[in-house]
């Protein structure tokens, strides 16, 4: 139970705008990022979570699906190793829990969104409105990635900084890892990611299964 909250706690970090960047060297690279991000109105994606829990020593490993779509509309599902699905229909966000039978249902706001990460493709908020970079660096293996240590303008009780790696030519996400106070952290790897390929609505219309019970937050 305690790797299955820690799974949602990790997927509230993994719906957050994503920052700001002061160092000159960087200014070009991140304004074509924001352009590329201005020019998206939708965006899906395959992922491989890992998220660690440093109390418990363990690793949560999961994978699933991700789709995207301004204005604020989110479908992330897991897949593995048990159903679990998060929705965003731009006013409310539901997790439905399959094993539990359980819908968490809570209105979807300021205080939502300064919790969460990749809602910054459907935000409309300018990236530098929210974070600001301590580190940028190239991955040391290769000249086509690009890391971004991301430290929360807003300190945040659960998120102390997010390290975003994407494809130095495209500016295609890689991969979006996220960090705790208290040492855990959480590491999303994306594949078979695409943008503006005409995402249906229906994706962020959650029905309540039949049977599960509903708690409002």
């Amino acid at each position: 139970m305690r790797l299955k909250f820690f799974r949602l706690l990790s997927l509230c970090f993994l719906f957050v705008p994503l920052m700001s960047f002061a160092a000159d060297p960087q200014e070009d690279f991140i304004q074509k990022l924001q352009r590329k991000i201005d020019s998206i109105t939708d965006w899906q994606a395959d992922f491989q979570q890992k998220a660690y829990i440093s109390s418990v020593g363990q690793s949560d490993l999961s994978s699933g699906a991700v789709k995207i779509k301004k204005p604020m509309k989110v479908f992330w599902e897991y897949v593995k190793p048990g159903r679990q699905v998060l929705v965003s229909n731009g006013k409310k966000l539901y997790f439905y829990s399959e094993e539990d039978k359980q819908v968490m249902v809570r209105d979807l706001d300021a205080d939502t969104l300064s919790g969460a990460n990749l809602l910054f493709l459907a935000s409309g908020k300018k990236l530098e409105d929210i974070y600001q970079i301590e580190v940028a660096m190239q991955e040391p293996s290769s000249n086509e990635a690009v890391k971004f240590k991301m430290v929360p303008r807003k300190v945040q009780a659960n998120l102390s900084y997010i390290v975003l790696t994407v494809d130095r030519n495209t500016l295609d996400i890689l991969s979006l890892q996220s960090f705790d106070p208290f040492e855990n952290n959480t590491m999303v790897e994306f594949s078979n990611a695409r943008g503006n390929s005409g995402i249906q609505d229906k994706f962020f219309v959650f029905r309540t299964p039949k049977g599960a019970e509903v708690v409002h937050q």
